[in-house]
């Protein structure tokens, strides 16, 4: 054998080695390769589930704006009612009249006041079904894409 041949013969020894090696590697990453992970889906999902959230505290914070305008709203009508009352409480001559007027004013400022917290709980009981509805929405679409994912 010349040194050319010997050359040779060691090249095609060692590349038909490395393509064993190689082959052997492709076969162990295949063994050990995790299910293919798509970027671009599960940032879309995480996406979504953003908006859902942004969408659910946009629901809320408008529920919570609502009732806080309502309660101002609901302290200007008590400050005017009171001041009624007392300017008519100082005009009444007649001690019986002016208790009379109390307790008329006492009781419809009561049930007044019972239908404004009833009020007051229907729009923040709104605001949280709606924003509830949103979050449940996405729920179950997120659980129909990984079920259609996994399959």
């Amino acid at each position: 054998m010349t040194a050319k041949t010997t050359k040779k013969t060691t090249e095609d020894a060692a590349q038909k080695m490395a393509d064993e090696a190689q082959k052997g590697f492709e076969a162990m990453a295949d063994f050990f390769m995790a299910p293919k992970l798509d970027l671009a889906t599960l940032g879309d999902f995480h996406r979504k589930n953003f908006d859902a959230a942004y969408q659910a505290g946009k629901i809320m914070t408008d529920g919570a704006k609502a009732v806080m305008t309502k309660q101002v709203e609901l302290g200007r009508d008590m400050a005017q009612e009171f001041s009624d009352i007392a300017t008519g409480a100082a005009k009444a001559k007649d001690g019986d009249n002016i208790a009379l007027a109390g307790m008329t004013a006492f009781q419809t400022a009561s049930q007044k006041n019972m239908a404004n917290m009833r009020e007051l709980a229907d729009i923040a009981f709104d605001a949280n079904q709606k924003a509830f509805a949103v979050v449940q929405a996405r729920y179950v679409e997120s659980m129909a894409e990984l079920r259609g994912e996994a399959e």
